[in-house]
């Protein structure tokens, strides 16, 4: 299934990416986060029960940037098909520095989350067809 993802992104130093995969395929092809509103473009062959899974790592944090980097997902297109506000039914878990966790004591996993602060896994649950999916979300 062509999957379209689409991204604005902001880079305050190192090279941060993202792999786009499913429950049931690893992917190691990464995609660079760039400045500003960017697209990647993909396909995957989705199991009748299964998860879009968007990864993002390699971020680092710079003590004092005025500028931060991270990346907010605005868009999830899969055969065509738009998700629209769907996606936020996904979770991110974030993989947090240990002595940040330990100050802040954040949560666990993030719903909804669409901006990815830090390197972490996002996962949607979705069922194919992708119409259907949709459909029975309306119902939910």
């Amino acid at each position: 299934m062509k999957v379209e993802l689409e991204f604005i992104g902001s880079v305050a130093g190192g090279t941060p990416k993202i792999i786009v995969s499913n429950r049931h395929e690893n992917n190691d092809e990464h995609h660079l986060v760039q400045d500003g509103k960017f697209t990647i473009t993909t396909a995957i062959n989705f199991s009748p029960i299964d998860q879009l899974r968007i990864q993002f790592f390699d971020k680092v944090h710079i003590h004092d940037s005025e500028k931060d980097t991270f990346v907010e997902l605005i868009k999830v297109v899969i055969d065509d098909i738009n998700l629209q506000h769907h996606f936020y039914k996904g979770k991110y878990y974030p993989c947090y520095d240990e002595n940040f966790y330990r100050e802040f004591l954040p949560p666990d996993y993030y719903q909804p989350c669409s901006v990815f602060y830090h390197n972490g896994v996002f996962e949607l649950d979705i069922n194919t067809p992708i119409w259907k999916f949709l459909m029975d979300g309306y119902n939910a």
